[in-house]
């Protein structure tokens, strides 16, 4: 068995890892081989921290590290992972969480955190002999109310929302980076995620944006459409401003894009520990689906 990064790989190798990664249906990112290049480019170091077992022509496992976090919480994430249940699927672990690790320390990280999906639940034994400890869980929830909910808010004449644009791209970076700052498996955006962002914004405008409260920045949200199927990536709302209801207009206004632009089903997905969260989306009208991942931390090192 070797591993090889996805940068090493040929064109040809790389379709056939497209082929690998995309057979279970799961992946809610990747749909097509170019959108596979473009994720692993950005999220992935230009592709130097996936990694993939091979055998004799043959893919036993895939792995990766991302470490845009480490420099500000010192934290990076092992993901991407997909090992078939075969005789060899604990070595094939061992060889790709061990390179995984060794990226993420050379990086500088701290503490990782690694996450699976429930098919992989057979790992577990093997994941927490390297020292690696449940956290929590990422929950997918589905819209099921077939009427209107509107939240009665009290605070809807205060409010005011504005699509994602030049002339607001930093207020969005603020109110994202301050709501999800000390959240587990947070992402704070950087100067090119904007420039990314804001790009994406040509394509489908209007499916992010950010929410002023009484005219300062206090909430944000990031959705997502894909063959009929929307998804509320993000709804973020400030700490200044939490408490207040705006969660709960953020959240009424996302439903009422995507419907407005085609969504025939709504989805989000909601930490288990974000009790919060998960109990306003639940007296919405969204019902658990299933569980979309299950995460372990290690403190390294």
């Amino acid at each position: 068995m070797q591993v090889y990064s996805f940068k090493e790989l040929t064109q040809p190798a790389k379709k056939q890892l497209y082929n690998y990664v995309t057979k279970s249906g799961w992946n809610h990112y990747i749909e097509t081989y170019e959108e596979m290049l473009q994720y692993y480019g950005v999220h992935f170091n230009s592709g130097e921290s996936h990694f993939s077992v091979w055998e004799d022509g043959e893919i036993l496992g895939t792995m990766g590290a991302i470490t845009r976090e480490v420099v500000h919480s010192g934290e990076a994430f092992i993901t991407g992972i997909n090992i078939d249940y075969t005789e060899k699927y604990a070595d094939c672990f061992k060889m790709l969480v061990e390179k995984c690790a060794r990226y993420c320390i050379s990086k500088g990280a701290k503490k990782i955190t690694l996450g699976i999906t429930p098919d992989l639940e057979f790992l577990r034994p093997n994941i927490e002999s390297f020292g690696y400890k449940f956290t929590h869980k990422i929950l997918i929830m589905k819209y099921c109310c077939s009427e209107d909910i509107s939240t009665q808010n009290d605070i809807s004449r205060e409010i005011i929302f504005e699509m994602l644009s030049n002339k607001n791209k930093d207020n969005f970076r603020e109110v994202h980076n301050e709501a999800f700052r000390h959240s587990p498996n947070a992402a704070l955006l950087s100067d090119e995620d904007m420039k990314a962002m804001i790009e994406a914004c040509k394509e489908n405008p209007g499916l992010k944006g950010i929410c002023l409260y009484n005219g300062r920045p206090a909430g944000i949200y990031d959705l997502r459409l894909k063959n009929k199927v929307g998804w509320i990536e993000t709804i973020g709302v400030h700490p200044d401003f939490q408490g207040l209801g705006i969660g709960k207009a953020i959240l009424e206004k996302s439903v009422d894009i995507l419907r407005s632009s085609g969504a025939e089903e709504i989805r989000l997905f909601v930490l288990d520990v974000n009790q919060k969260a998960y109990r306003l989306y639940k007296k919405f009208g969204f019902e658990d689906e299933g569980v979309r991942s299950l995460w372990f931390q290690k403190i390294s090192y």
